[in-house]
């Protein structure tokens, strides 16, 4: 029997809607697609680990995320939130970021996913012999599973030289071919034996699945805020950066009390309670999120994609491989004489750099500017005269302390109450102010929030307070670890706040100087799905760069990630010689005027 157009053409169009109808299920049915996720591979999937072409052609992600949200109200309850069933289907719209991720239809069998222990890593056109300061080209082959090549890009890969002792370090530009493959630039700064590491960090499926885990339960870390009236009634609610409230038809706005930051809570149900009497905020038990559905059928595939265990090696997902680069000393390639770090314009601190630096014997050694050693001399010399603030959160809060303890010998003024509540230490003699404040909501361990988080307007007012005439006023912003609890969505909506901010200050007040702190390098995960380490770095750096366009000129940004990386920082407080390096290089560009 022939086969007729007519017939090809039917063929062809059943073809098409029946891939646009799987694509819209695995989307927007999150029960559909995680409870795939564990289940044994398909014989006939075995070879198809690569995306169907046309299917991939055909999926364009919907901008808009859709879940039902009923199925979080038992868990609301167990909390003691009377949260009611109805809530129903909830949309979100979907960051670029997570479009992007979104591109490919989901990943139903695991062992198509890149695995390290299969993959390869190999010198480019190696050689017997190296100099200090040659460039050397790494090539990274992913394969999955099953032994095959992976066939797409857009994964977490970082690569970087190590020394044999272990105490030097220098991170390689990695270029992403989106087949699979990754190519590395490394310039080697030390003599003798240098070893190479290769880090899978985050597969893109990984990324894609804790996307889609963000907006079905908003939140890997729930928060409450519990409000009390002068006769003793107490009640706490649920709270999130949007409105309405699952579970609530009334809500309580507490924008204004955020620094014009969104910030909601549901309404006290008790008699005699109001959103007048919201008096602290909490955060719900990490188990509680971790018996959710959601993160009980998502959590084998993340498992499978980030090990939350303390051995470093797996922590680190480490391509294995036997390369071993040997380099001698040239005594040609003297480094050229760099020019201070506060010298260098601020526009230059936002552009991506290949190397931006190498830990020698474990000191930072930038390799754009030059950065004297952190003596408590040269940072009493540098606080003299000057005011500086830290808003962030717990990794601010322990430069509070490096330099106050270490260095600085200021009186405390202000040291009651939670750890995350402000500090304030100064040094009469010195003329100097050091202040320390939580950023505004969401900010998930502290209480009272009313007291301890700060928006960004009101620290910029402490820093004119305390800010004394003809000296010098500094303050540094962090938004990070509270942040990736939440879709990267929210991230950029309050780094774009905070940009409107700035700019208005910086035009009145351009002899302030802003600082910009970068995110540093967190492999480990732990407390189940709620910790997530710095899966959502690489967007949260590109939303500071785009989102601060136009002020470049005025804003420094302080960038930590290749220190990080380089120092293989496992947690989201680096220990301290990795933490006292940062402080280094926040002084290198702070203290005007020294060589």
């Amino acid at each position: 029997m022939g086969v007729t157009r007519k017939s090809v053409v039917f063929v062809v169009v059943v073809t098409f809607v029946g891939l646009l109808t799987y694509s819209y299920h695995l989307e927007l049915g999150f029960s559909l697609t995680t409870s795939m996720i564990a289940t044994a591979p398909s014989p006939f999937t075995i070879h198809q680990c690569h995306p169907d072409l046309l299917a991939t052609l055909l999926h364009d992600p919907h901008p808009l995320f859709e879940t039902n949200e009923d199925y979080l109200m038992p868990y609301l309850r167990k909390e003691g939130i009377p949260a009611q069933n109805g809530a129903g289907m909830r949309r979100e719209r979907l960051d670029p970021v997570e479009r992007y991720l979104f591109r490919q239809p989901p990943t139903t069998d695991t062992r198509c996913l890149p695995e390290e222990l299969n993959s390869t890593v190999r010198i480019i056109s190696p050689r017997d012999r190296y100099t200090v300061g040659d460039t050397v080209q790494i090539r990274l082959d992913l394969y999955t599973g099953y032994g095959t090549p992976r066939h797409s890009g857009g994964d977490d890969v970082r690569i970087w030289l190590k020394s044999a002792s272990g105490n030097s370090s220098a991170v390689a530009k990695v270029t992403d071919l989106n087949n699979g493959s990754y190519l590395a630039d490394a310039v080697l700064k030390w003599p003798g034996v240098t070893l190479v590491r290769v880090s899978l960090t985050h597969p893109q499926e990984y990324l894609r699945e804790l996307s889609k885990l963000f907006h079905t339960i908003h939140s890997l870390q729930w928060i409450t805020d519990v409000f009390t009236n002068d006769d003793g009634i107490t009640e706490k609610t649920l709270c999130f950066h949007f409105a309405p409230i699952p579970g609530f038809t009334k809500i309580c706005n507490l924008t204004s009390r955020n620094g014009d930051r969104t910030w909601f809570c549901s309404h006290p149900v008790s008699e005699g309670l109001n959103c007048s009497h919201w008096r602290e905020n909490k955060h719900m038990s990490y188990q509680s999120i971790d018996k959710t559905p959601i993160a009980r059928m998502v959590r084998p595939f993340l498992s499978k994609l980030k090990n939350c265990c303390s051995n470093t090696s797996l922590a680190l997902r480490l391509v294995p491989n036997n390369i071993k680069i040997h380099t001698t000393q040239s005594p040609s390639k003297n480094p050229p004489a760099l020019p201070p770090c506060w010298a260098r314009p601020p526009r230059d601190t936002w552009q991506s750099s290949a190397h931006t630096g190498w830990l020698n014997k474990w000191a930072w050694q930038s390799n754009t500017c030059s950065l004297p050693a952190l003596t408590p001399e040269r940072v009493q010399r540098c606080m003299r005269n000057t005011t500086l603030i830290l808003l962030g959160d717990s990794n601010q809060r322990l430069w509070f302390d490096i330099i106050t303890y270490r260095f600085a010998h200021c009186e405390m003024y202000k040291s009651s109450g939670p750890w995350h509540a402000p500090r304030l230490c100064q040094n009469f003699n010195l003329n100097s102010t050091l202040m320390f404040l939580s950023h505004a909501l969401p900010f998930n361990v502290g209480r009272h929030a009313d007291l301890v988080t700060i928006p960004l307007p009101r620290a910029l007012d402490n820093v004119l307070h305390y800010a004394t005439p003809g000296g010098k006023a500094v303050i540094v912003v962090h938004f990070y670890r509270h942040f990736t609890a939440f879709s990267v969505a929210l991230y950029r909506q309050r780094v774009r706040e905070a940009r409107q901010t700035l700019q208005d200050f910086v035009q009145l007040h351009p002899n302030v100087k802003v600082i910009i702190r970068g995110p540093h390098a967190v492999y480990q995960s732990h407390m189940g799905t709620t910790m997530v380490g710095d899966a959502s770095v690489s967007s949260y750096r590109d939303v500071w760069k785009k989102e601060f366009v136009g002020l470049e000129d005025k804003v420094w940004f302080l960038d930590l990630w290749d220190l990080s990386v380089a120092a293989e920082n496992m947690f989201a407080h680096p220990v301290s010689v990795v933490d006292t390096e940062m402080v280094k290089l926040l002084f290198g560009y702070m203290c005007e005027g020294e060589a």
